[in-house]
């Protein structure tokens, strides 16, 4: 089964390695422009929609990314559906791709709005309040770069 997700983990995992590289980026370079010293929870509540957008621009370009993940998950995703008589087959992988980029789209849409609560709970348990918008949005683009990948790989698969 992982065979079939190839390109959305690959994608995935450079998703959470853009998301540490941007993250650290914008504390380095807006740190000392926006904010009085030791007072980061004014930092990254400014902050937090630019890297949110950011993760998610970032992510839907991992989508779309052309890269060979993408070609070896089609041409799995081909061979799978394979075993389908033909007028099925076609059917199960227009099915897989409706399911894949309804599920980027709802991860992007959960990237917009506000952090679930239990997220918030534990970030205001733990002092860290102003984390919970950007680890989620953080989180949800990780899934819309791995459904994203996937749906493109099934349609690479069409």
């Amino acid at each position: 089964m992982l065979r079939l997700l190839h390109a959305g983990l690959v994608a995935a995992g450079c998703q959470l390695g853009a998301v540490v590289i941007v993250t650290l980026f914008v504390y380095l370079f807006f740190r000392d422009a926006t904010t009085t010293p030791g007072d980061t929870d004014t930092f990254w509540t400014i902050h937090s929609p630019l890297l949110i957008w950011a993760y998610l621009i970032i992510a839907a370009g991992l989508a779309f990314n052309d890269c060979s993940a993408v070609h070896l998950t089609a041409a799995r995703i081909r061979g799978a559906s394979h075993l389908m008589r033909l007028a099925r087959r076609e059917d199960a992988l227009k099915m897989l791709l409706v399911q894949f980029a309804v599920s980027a789209i709802i991860f992007v849409i959960f990237a917009l709005e506000s952090p679930a609560e239990p997220l918030t709970e534990a970030a205001d348990y733990f002092g860290y309040s102003f984390a919970a918008p950007i680890i989620w949005g953080a989180a949800m683009s990780v899934g819309v770069a791995a459904f994203g990948a996937s749906a493109h790989a099934t349609l690479k698969a069409l």
